[in-house]
């Protein structure tokens, strides 16, 4: 064992510069120039284990606004109304789509009245896809949770005869059954938290109150192959597609007549960033629910790489899919990232999901324009846990040739890897805690997965106790490692073919 580096099976170990190591394939952020890794701006230090970024400009990086479009969904001023212009807190739009169809232009700004509590606010279609530089940012006091449904209106539960607890809703399609989401119940995903291999309760403590202070998970109830099953166990629901009727059971056994806190969730991409070269889309302060994927980058064209998507404060829930791997943030080609603060809760599959324009089937040496990423205390938790059985749900994984840079983010658990690398991805992860999958029997499960030719430098992660039979770490192909200031006792599994440093 050597700083805190236990090589248990394979792998070759040999002793060179960060440099060689990471920084011979370039800067993570190449645009702007005030992103570069090693600018002053993104200068670290060290704080109780935290890595700190200095004077990252968030203010400067945000779309300059030109107009700004007042929204009050829930109309809170008794004065919203489509008909009004939506230039004046006083006379505020009423409907998002109203407001959305105002970014005709450049630097339009929309500025929600948000609820007073948590409050889902239900959309039936996708976004449009801007081409023009916007921003939408949510004022509270609470959280407006944009729901893509089947329906504008909240679902009219009835009881089902001789089945105590199980109530039933008409639902058309089985696209809008795809899921469902329970804001009445929070799970508490922090408590998921375990000590870190070598750490403490006090480094316990630390990431369970950086989780507590984003955006909270709502519960996502099972899907059961009966209405037996669902009268069997609570949180649970089925889809009769032939009678078009969705039971359910809410895991409280609350009786559901009434009641706007049990929500179908829709299939199909919901939020898109704008699509243009240079163009910004800053999203603020509001959860997305449902969508498959719920928020989506997809430049057309490779000249985009000047395009930027920057989400602060934002959750992302209960992605829904038909078999089929869906993502909670997905990205796809040379868009570039800010993520701040970003929660992402029980998705289908992967949760934070970058790749190239052409995708996975491009093989593992490919160099495709794929996303560059930077996550800033971003969080994620029960990827692959909503009913999928993709071979590879991950909380964040990047792929083909991504350049991804995450600052004290934290993995809490996830069906397969919590973090996975492949293909020609590069990542630097500094400090964070990185937790263990819950599936067994697979033959890459581990902590923190590579392969192909992916390269990454872990710095200061905490890591969770290891699966039973597992690694932390897991280096397949020609992946390529360089680690530093972790902790002890970290195990690393590799192939013959791989790479691991000590920084």
């Amino acid at each position: 064992m050597t700083d805190g580096l236990r090589v248990i099976r394979g792998g070759t170990t040999k002793i060179i510069s960060e440099d060689e190591a990471y920084g011979t394939r370039g800067v993570v952020i190449d645009q702007p120039t005030n992103l570069r890794r090693r600018a002053a701006t993104l200068a670290k230090r060290k704080v109780q284990g935290l890595y700190v970024l200095a004077e990252l400009p968030q203010e400067a990086l945000r779309p300059a606004t030109v107009t700004r479009i007042y929204l009050d969904p829930f109309n809170r001023t008794g004065n919203a109304s489509d008909s009004n212009s939506g230039l004046t807190k006083a006379a505020p739009l009423l409907t998002p789509g109203a407001a959305r169809s105002k970014i005709i232009s450049d630097g339009v700004q929309i500025v929600i009245n948000g609820p007073q509590v948590d409050t889902i606010y239900r959309e039936t279609a996708a976004w449009a896809t801007p081409a023009f530089s916007y921003s939408i940012v949510n004022e509270g006091p609470g959280r407006i949770l944009f729901a893509k449904t089947g329906s504008p209106n909240a679902p009219t539960w009835s009881a089902v005869n001789g089945q105590p607890g199980v109530y039933s809703t008409p639902i058309a399609t089985v696209n809008d059954a795809a899921n469902l989401i329970d804001t009445a119940i929070r799970i508490d995903q922090a408590a998921k938290i375990k000590v870190p291999v070598g750490g403490t309760t006090a480094d316990q403590e630390r990431w369970r109150s950086l989780v507590r202070q984003l955006s909270p998970c709502y519960f996502v109830p099972t899907k059961v192959a009966s209405i037996a099953a669902v009268a069997a166990t609570p949180g649970t629901w089925f889809y009769d597609a032939g009678a078009q009727l969705l039971y359910a059971q809410a895991l409280d056994s609350r009786n559901l007549i009434g009641d706007q806190k049990l929500q179908p969730l829709s299939s199909g991409v919901y939020v898109r960033a704008a699509n243009g070269i240079g163009k910004v889309t800053h999203l603020a302060g509001f959860d997305v629910l449902g969508g498959s994927p719920p928020i989506y980058g997809n430049p057309s064209v490779d000249t985009n790489i000047n395009s930027l998507l920057i989400l602060e404060n934002i959750g992302i829930q209960g992605s829904a899919s038909f078999g089929g791997s869906t993502s909670g943030l997905a990205i796809n080609g040379p868009l570039r990232v800010i993520a701040y603060r970003v929660a992402g809760w029980n998705s289908w599959g992967d949760l934070f999901s970058y790749t190239s324009m052409a995708g996975l089937s491009t093989g593992a040496s490919i160099d495709d324009p794929s996303p560059a990423v930077l996550e800033i205390e971003c969080v994620g938790s029960g990827s692959g846990m909503n009913g999928s059985t993709g071979p590879s749900d991950n909380v964040f994984t990047s792929h083909v040739s991504c350049d991804t840079e995450s600052y004290n983010c934290v993995a809490i658990e996830s069906s397969d890897r919590p973090v996975a690398d492949i293909n020609k991805a590069r990542r630097a992860w500094y400090g964070g805690y990185i937790g263990a999958p819950v599936d067994t029997g697979g033959a890459s499960l581990c902590n923190f997965g590579m392969a192909d030719q992916a390269e990454s430098l872990i710095d200061g992660a905490q890591f969770a106790p290891a699966a039973p039979g597992t690694p932390n770490i897991k280096l397949e192909g020609q992946a390529r490692l360089t680690m530093r200031n972790i902790s002890p006792l970290v195990t690393v599994e590799a192939a013959a073919t791989a790479t691991i440093i000590r920084g």
